[in-house]
């Protein structure tokens, strides 16, 4: 008898918790866009992997900061040894844009989910390759 009170005793546990994991799955924020009025908004360190062409298998990690005045430095570390890359960002349509030294170009959304917020990169390098990133603040 005692065997079956604890078996149960068990299943109610992880009934439990699979409710309760169930019911905070559902009630997550939903990511949402957050227009970029000011550089201060986005002032910081943000890093973060650079997804490229499909037929890349890896991927180069990303760091960027930006100063409340709009300037930027950025570092990736790439298997073949580390790029950089500084400038001034402009503000067009609620997200920021960039013009790298060597000529690409891009631009980036903030987008916002309960207490996380993350940066959606999406730039051209100067050979004409789009390269995405999904980046958070420094440290998350």
């Amino acid at each position: 008898m005692r065997g079956a009170r604890v078996v149960r005793g068990w299943s109610l546990i992880l009934l439990t918790g699979w409710l309760v994991a169930c019911a905070s799955e559902t009630s997550r924020t939903p990511a949402v866009t957050v227009p970029i009025t000011d550089f201060k908004s986005v002032a910081g360190v943000w890093e973060g992997a650079w997804e490229g062409p499909t037929d890349r298998t890896d991927s180069d990690w990303l760091k960027l900061t930006i100063r409340p005045d709009g300037r930027w430095e950025a570092e990736s570390f790439r298997m073949i040894g580390v790029f950089r890359s500084s400038g001034q960002l402009t503000l067009a349509g609620g997200m920021i844009t960039f013009q790298g030294e060597r000529g690409g170009t891009g631009s980036a959304s903030l987008v916002e989910s309960g207490n996380k917020r993350w940066l959606n990169l999406q730039a051209v390098t100067s050979r004409g390759v789009h390269v995405t990133a999904r980046m958070t603040p420094s440290g998350n």
